[in-house]
């Protein structure tokens, strides 16, 4: 292995663990509220927010911000060299975009994360400014439909994942007993669940905001556990949701070590 993907690796492996440590936080912080003990309703960058309020945050928020940004940028590299040989017929193209998109979430998220260590001034509604602007453009409302939709399917695809334990294709068990191995299957499964329910109320909202040209109506992960603690289930499927988030949270720390990084 070249020094550049030994490097590009060890980014993507503590980015697993720290975006498992932001799942799991903001897993526990909804829990909280689902329990009616406390806590709040999070996405990441209010989860970076209740770090920042920890005994030595700041430095806990660059080294947050320095795992979204190891991660970000496997994904993005990943997506566009096909590292992981999904292929270029519709369903790997699909996959290798899913991939690129998430890297440069994660990338946005890293960025906003270190600003905040710094104590640089942030807007609180930067994604949907960046919408805004997007929609301003001929085909931006289009563009915006399209990741909607995508997003939909790919929470869709979540709960494909969790059935069909796909997400283990990827997964080196050497060092794991039989026991860990199914601790980490029933995780992942549960976690993927959870997911499914969230993204398709994120790109939900990116199709409703583009046929309405009205960035206000974007969803984050905030925003949708929000939706979901406001149903019909309210706070028992807010709980479930959570339990899935501190799932999903554990096992991408798991994932920190035992999965397969291609890059």
């Amino acid at each position: 292995m070249d020094t550049s993907k030994g490097w590009i690796e060890k980014g993507a492996r503590f980015g697993h663990l720290t975006k498992g440590l932001l799942y799991g936080l903001m897993g526990a912080l909804a829990l909280q509220v689902a329990l009616g003990t406390g806590g709040q309703i999070a996405g990441g960058r209010e989860a970076a927010h209740v770090v920042e309020r920890q005994p030595f945050g700041q430095v806990l928020l660059v080294l947050l911000a320095v795992g979204l940004a190891g991660y970000a940028v496997w994904r993005i590299i990943s997506g566009i060299k096909d590292a992981e040989h999904d292929g270029r017929d519709g369903k790997g193209l699909a996959k290798r975009v899913g991939a690129v998109a998430g890297g440069l979430a994660n990338g946005a998220l890293a960025v906003a994360v270190l600003q905040m260590a710094l104590g640089q001034p942030q807007s609180g509604d930067g994604a949907r400014s960046w919408i805004g602007k997007i929609l301003e453009q001929p085909f931006g409302a289009a563009l915006i439909g399209a990741v909607g939709s995508a997003i939909i399917c790919a929470g869709l695809a979540q709960f494909h994942q969790a059935y069909s334990k796909k997400f283990l294709e990827k997964f080196d068990w050497q060092g794991m007993s039989p026991r860990q191995q199914r601790l980490v299957t029933r995780m992942g499964q549960v976690g993927y669940s959870a997911r499914g329910v969230v993204f398709p109320i994120i790109g939900i909202s990116l199709v409703r905001a583009a046929l309405a040209h009205d960035p206000g109506q974007t969803r984050g992960v905030r925003e949708a556990l929000l939706d979901i603690a406001h149903s019909g289930a309210g706070q028992v499927l807010l709980g479930v949701v959570a339990l899935g988030f501190l799932a999903f949270g554990a096992f991408l720390v798991a994932s920190a070590r035992h999965r397969q990084i291609a890059c």
